[in-house]
Formats: C-alpha cells, structure tokens, sequence
C-alpha cells in the first residue's frame, strides 16, 4: 500500500507524518480515528532500487560508529540531500508507530526483491542491522562487478554491429540504385536477385526492423505482467533442454545463497528455509522447495530434503551432507555459494574472451557481405556490356 504524507491538527497542535493507507478517503479515515484533522494530504511515490543502495550505505556507515538505528536516522537528518532526508524521515515517523523496517522499506522503494527484505527483517529483530546491511552491499557490489563486466564485454561487438548496420544502410540506399539501372534482369543469379532487390530500400527496411523489434519488446514487457504468461515461461524454460539446466542452476544458487546469508546472521535452519522459499522467482520451483520446510518438521534431514527437488547438484549435496554431520552447515553453505560465484565469474570471463574474436568473424562476415554486394553488380552490368 502507498504512503501518504499528512499536516493536520490534534488537541496537541500541528502535528505532520506518514501514514500507509490504500487510498486518499482511507487514509483521512484513519487520521479522523486518532483525532487529527487533515490540512493536508499526499500520496509519497516509491524510491528506485539504485536510491534504495544508496541510502543503506549511509546507514551502515553510521551503525558502524556503534550507535542505533534511530540515531542513525536523526543525523541522516541533518543531510543535505533532500532525498535522503525525506527518506530518513519517513522510516522514522513509521517506526514510531510500529511498523518493522522491512516493511517500510518496501513501501518507500519500489523494486526490492523478497531476499533484501528478509535479511533486513532478520538484522533489525537481532540487532545485527550493521551486519545485514554489510552482507546486502558486499552482494550488490559483486553483481555490479559481474554487470560492468559483461557491458565491457558487449561494447566492441555492439559498435561492430552499429558501424556494420550503417554500412549496409549506406551501400544499399547510395550504390545499389545507380547499378541496378544497367544491369539485365534476365543475366541475373538467384543471389543477384535477392541482394539487389533492397536497392534503394536500406534506411526503411531498417526502421521496419527497428519498430518490429520494439513493438515484440514492450509486448513481452507486458506479458510479462500477466500471471498466464509468466506461467507459461517458466514451464517453458523447466522443459526445454539446456535452458532448464541454466533454470535449474540460478534457483539452486538463488535458494542456497539466501539461506547461507540467513544462517551468517545466527538464524536457524528451519526459519532461513522458510525465509529462503520466497527468494526463488521460478513458481514450478518454488513449489518443489516448499517441500523441504515439511519434510524437515517430519524428521528428514535437510540434505535428503533438498535431494528429493532434483534442482541440486550431487555434489552440493554431498558437501551439504557432510556440513550436517560435522555440525558446519553454515561454513559448507557459505563455501558452496562461494563456489557458485566463482564459477559465475569464470563464465563471464570465458563469455569475454569469446565475444572479442567473434565480434572480429562477425565484422569480416559483414565487411564481406558489404563487398559483395557492391561487386555483384559491378559483374551483372560487365556481363550485360558483354
């Protein structure tokens, strides 16, 4: 539900705050209850995610020095960055009346995945806010790496194809037309036919490419939305091999990662299992780890829990098997996850070293293409001479 900034009047005097309320009438509904007449009432729109990393760090900056999380948002008070004051603000006048902090925090930004909230639940029940928010940055800082990566690995290939597209636009919008007036249809080859039959037609073939590409994106985007169509991905990409391997993996390692953080801030198996079932995305996996908290309250060991989803490796198990065993289950885990992360950076920079000379045989395809496209013709009208 939105949140709602309000100025009134109580028998104390001018009083102002934040209120969650699902509409405007309720939310003056609920103030008429504690006795404040509204003078004023605004609905506060969401933070971006990227404002959210920006003010955890802040935060963790300061619980840092040793003092409390009120504290913290006092002196946050004090910045001179109206964002971030009002955002000090808000959490404030919410946790004075009550509300947790994870709950604030998904009110005022929108965007945070269920993993963010469940570590700040656990940090701010067992005082180890600081720790929490720690953990969440270190992890934000490697998909930030492993993204920046991957963008330096994409620039050369997509000024390749940019410098290629341009090219091609040119060749076929300026030379072709001035070739094909000379050139005898019936000498002809079939390839002839085809390559000159874009003469003149680069620059609006390309625009049609453009608008078919952006209509088919904002249409996945909204499908998106809808529960069928999400559905229907996900059994897609369960069923389909090789992307139910990569489907497999990344709720493996989503699941694992959000018990291993869970269980480093002192929280018991069955709890950061319980927490970890709402990080997986995918719904078809989602149902089959919801199995595990069952399985443990009966007595089943977590290893022969997660053996029985078939989403994991043996080996993980194996080592998950041995953790329990020896009483370790934390340090297995926290060793796993590193192993998966590991294996993620080793991916990309195997992905970066390939998408350089491809990018190079991709030029050379199109520098060839580009070639032949201006001789073709340049032969056809030598023929027609002939």
């Amino acid at each position: 539900m939105p949140d709602f900034h309000y100025r009134g009047l109580s028998i104390s005097g001018s009083v102002s705050g934040f209120i969650e309320a699902s509409s405007k009438k309720s939310a003056e509904s609920l103030l008429k209850a504690k006795g404040i007449k509204v003078v004023n009432l605004k609905v506060e729109r969401p933070y971006d995610v990227k404002t959210f990393w920006l003010f955890l760090s802040l935060i963790k900056s300061l619980l840092d020095q040793k003092i409390s999380l009120v504290d913290a948002l006092e002196i946050s008070l004090n910045q001179s960055n109206a964002k971030i004051k009002k955002i000090a603000n808000r959490t404030l006048s919410q946790l004075s009346e009550g509300q947790t902090l994870d709950v604030i925090f998904k009110n005022i930004f929108k965007g945070l995945d269920q993993k963010t909230l469940n570590l700040l639940k656990i940090g701010s029940e067992q005082s180890g806010l600081a720790h929490a928010a720690g953990i969440l940055l270190e992890e934000q800082k490697l998909k930030k790496d492993i993204k920046r990566e991957f963008n330096r690995a994409i620039a050369y290939p997509a000024f390749v194809l940019l410098f290629a597209v341009a090219a091609l636009i040119v060749v076929f919008d300026t030379v072709l037309p001035e070739f094909s007036q000379f050139i005898d249809i019936q000498n002809q080859t079939l390839l002839q036919k085809m390559i000159l039959s874009g003469a003149g037609r680069g620059y609006s073939t390309f625009l049609s490419v453009l608008w078919v590409s952006l209509f088919f994106g904002f249409s996945l985007l909204a499908l998106q939305k809808l529960h069928f169509s999400r559905k229907f991905f996900y059994y897609f990409m369960t069923t389909v091999p090789g992307l139910n391997l990569i489907s497999r993996k990344a709720s493996a390692y989503e699941y694992l990662n959000a018990i291993s953080l869970s269980m480093s801030l002192n929280v018991d198996l069955g709890l950061s299992v319980q927490l970890a079932e709402k990080t997986i995305i995918n719904p078809i996996h989602r149902e089959k780890i919801a199995n595990i908290k069952n399985l443990l309250l009966n007595g089943v060991t977590f290893s022969t829990a997660i053996r029985e989803t078939e989403l994991f490796e043996p080996m993980q198990i194996a080592k998950i098997e041995v953790g329990e065993k020896s009483k370790t289950l934390p340090e297995i885990l926290n060793s796993i996850v590193k192993d998966l992360i590991e294996k993620r950076r080793q991916r990309f920079a195997l992905f970066s070293q390939l998408i350089g000379p491809f990018a190079i045989i991709l030029l050379g395809i199109i520098i060839f293409l580009v070639a032949y496209v201006v001789v073709t013709p340049m032969i056809a009208l030598q023929n027609t001479i002939g």
